[in-house]
């Protein structure tokens, strides 16, 4: 097997017994700043107990939601349940650290497997052995 483009930068992220794959690219990343800006901009008008707040709230998650997963996943996801907010967010975050766990792997991978001269290499066993 060799080198493909599709397999290599794929997240499966698994939420209540569905699996949705999200290509991790620089449009991804944009639309996380996106979510992000808009959903702080929403918490600031957020009132406890005004219906109207949390559900403008809960619908801004829900699309940044399927922004990042697909159309209707949010619908996937919350099939069955009341709307809340708590929960929303939960969601929307645990989202965001499956990609922010993706991509420090894949960091970490590369990191490992830069090319080191000599003295980095000697200076790494070193730190092994202390």
């Amino acid at each position: 097997m060799g080198f493909r483009f599709a397999e290599r930068n794929i997240i499966n992220i698994e939420i209540e017994n569905n699996t949705f794959k999200v290509q991790y690219n620089q449009e991804l990343l944009s639309n996380i700043t996106a979510i992000s800006v808009k959903a702080q901009e929403v918490s600031k008008t957020l009132k406890d107990n005004d219906a109207e707040s949390i559900n403008n709230a809960c619908k801004v998650v829900y699309e940044g939601i399927d922004t990042v997963l697909g159309t209707c996943s949010s619908k996937k996801i919350f099939e069955g349940r009341d709307q809340d907010i708590m929960e929303s967010i939960d969601v929307l975050m645990y989202i965001f650290d499956e990609i922010n766990k993706f991509k420090n792997k894949k960091l970490s991978e590369m990191k490992n497997r830069v090319p080191q001269n000599r003295e980095q290499k000697r200076n790494k066993q070193f730190k092994h052995n202390k």
